[in-house]
């Protein structure tokens, strides 16, 4: 009994996250690839490469603004002020879809941040990121985020 209660919580807890994707294997590997490495670009403050994740003609739909257009707009807006660092990021696609040369990717992001004041803030959010595929890379085409209440 107790085998069987347990390996009902350990299914109750993948089905809480369940990960959706439709699509050929490797070009889905190559996406999640893209996803991870956007995050670690984006921790080590690295913005040409963050930038480089999207097409030249990319858009951003942050919350609050207007849309923002092309890779260099784009690099600027991802720049933090100084003294200001991303501690801790990371995408989790809850469903990723690829058709032909598109492909969407719907899911959750957090995130924690230090500030230059020292302090440290957690922050979450929901996002839907539009992919495409450019000369055998996929790349952001467009990307829209907002955070979620704590």
């Amino acid at each position: 009994m107790k085998y069987i209660l347990s390996l009902v919580f350990i299914i109750a807890g993948y089905s809480i996250h369940a990960q959706e994707y439709y699509g050929n294997a490797e070009e889905i590997d190559e996406i999640l690839a893209a996803i991870h490495d956007f995050s670690d670009a984006y921790m080590e403050a690295d913005y040409d490469r963050l930038a480089a994740h999207y097409t030249t003609d990319a858009r951003i739909l942050p919350p609050g603004t207007d849309i923002i257009q092309g890779r260099e707009l784009i690099q600027k807006r991802w720049i933090l002020p100084e003294n200001v660092k991303i501690m801790f990021h990371k995408a989790t696609p809850h469903e990723l879809r690829i058709t032909g040369d598109y492909a969407y990717d719907l899911g959750v992001y957090e995130g924690k941040t230090r500030r230059a004041d020292g302090s440290v803030s957690s922050w979450k959010g929901k996002y839907i990121i539009i992919w495409q595929k450019v000369d055998g890379k996929w790349l952001i085409y467009a990307d829209a985020w907002n955070r979620t209440d704590d």
